[in-house]
């Protein structure tokens, strides 16, 4: 997993390359000894459109604004005239502690690349995020791949990551062909890795993994309690 950058390190990428407009960017904010994400999209010129973040859960006015665009594509995104409350500068963030994770996962890309309807993956991040808002660490997360489905476990709500066995580690993989996290194919060489939950999803559904026994027991994190042997 590629850690997180400060909010300087990400000035500098995005204003740099305007070719970075419609990656997804995951944020975390730093705030009284806890950490809060957040998801948003870049649209250009510094800007960052609010698409979730983990107190208030999914922004349903802005997809639904996306999702009235005819045709979605870079300079739809950047030029279309959007609600200043759904709209964050990017310099704002310099005035406080926060992290931004820079996902492989550009919409536009993958809708292009994959001959996909961009609509339909906007409508699948949005179900996503939806299912996100409900998980606590410890849950199992199910990844539809089509013909069979990953799981793995949520680890870290501060920055939304999972473990899970997969293919080679996610830092090993130039930043935009990350085949692992948007196709969902492992490599042949296995290992357990710690990977962003948006990322291995990529344009495919998730949902929580249900088991017999979640009505009866409180799910806890194996990764921070302490077995009892």
């Amino acid at each position: 997993m590629r850690k997180p950058v400060k909010a300087l390190e990400m000035v500098k990428m995005l204003t740099e390359n305007e070719d970075y407009i419609g990656f997804c960017i995951g944020i975390t904010e730093n705030s009284n000894s806890r950490k809060n994400w957040s998801l948003a999209i870049y649209i250009g010129n510094g800007f960052f459109l609010h698409l979730y973040d983990r107190k208030n859960g999914v922004n349903e006015s802005v997809f639904d604004d996306i999702l009235s665009i005819n045709q979605i594509h870079k300079e739809a995104l950047k030029n279309k005239n959007w609600k200043s409350k759904d709209v964050k500068y990017l310099d704002t963030f310099l005035e406080n502690d926060f992290e931004f994770a820079f996902y492989a996962n550009n919409i536009i890309e993958i809708s292009n690349e994959h001959k996909l309807d961009t609509k339909n993956i906007i409508s699948t991040l949005k179900s996503n995020l939806s299912e996100i808002h409900q998980l606590k660490e410890g849950d199992v997360v199910v990844f539809e791949r089509g013909f069979y489905s990953h799981h793995a476990i949520l680890y870290d709500t501060s920055y939304m990551t999972v473990v899970h066995k997969w293919g080679e580690p996610e830092n090993s993989i130039p930043l935009g062909i990350a085949s692992k996290s948007i196709i969902g194919i492992p490599n042949e060489k296995a290992c357990v890795s710690e990977d962003f939950v948006i990322e291995v999803a990529g344009y495919r559904s998730l949902s929580k993994g249900n088991h017999i026994y979640d009505s009866k027991h409180k799910p806890s994190n194996p990764f921070t309690e302490k077995l009892n042997l």
